[in-house]
């Protein structure tokens, strides 16, 4: 059975070789935390029976920025802005996974206007 930790607390997990920051509730990350890993992965957000759930940012090793709402670990669904390490942003409606190698792999839609007219953009992806 889970510990029934609640409160603010720090937690490191030598197996996941991960520390988080944050709140609990009946032993789970749930609130407002930050997960750093070794190689430099960062998420600092909400998170819901100890999944990322709700806005939050991801930065990578590379400096990748997903800053945008989640729907579980690593997982992207909503409004989002992903910025990627040369500078460019992609801003839209991203549906996709953070894939632990081969990079993200999203859909996402963008809408435009053209002399009054809005248009719907869909692009599918993987940003490494």
């Amino acid at each position: 059975p889970k510990t029934q930790i609640c409160g603010y607390g720090v937690f490191t997990d030598a197996m996941k070789q991960s520390t988080y920051l944050g709140l609990w509730e009946s032993g789970w990350r749930h609130g407002p935390g930050t997960v750093v890993l070794p190689s430099g992965v960062y998420y600092s957000g909400t998170f819901v029976q100890d999944t990322m759930q709700g806005y939050g940012m991801l930065l990578t090793e590379d400096d990748t920025l997903y800053d945008g709402n989640f729907v579980g670990d690593g997982h992207l669904q909503g409004k989002g802005q992903l910025t990627l390490p040369n500078g460019d942003v992609l801003v839209g409606y991203f549906a996709g996974h953070w894939a632990d190698k081969g990079g993200i792999r999203v859909v996402m839609t963008s809408l435009f206007s053209y002399y009054d007219t809005v248009y719907s953009f869909t692009s599918h992806c993987i940003v490494t």
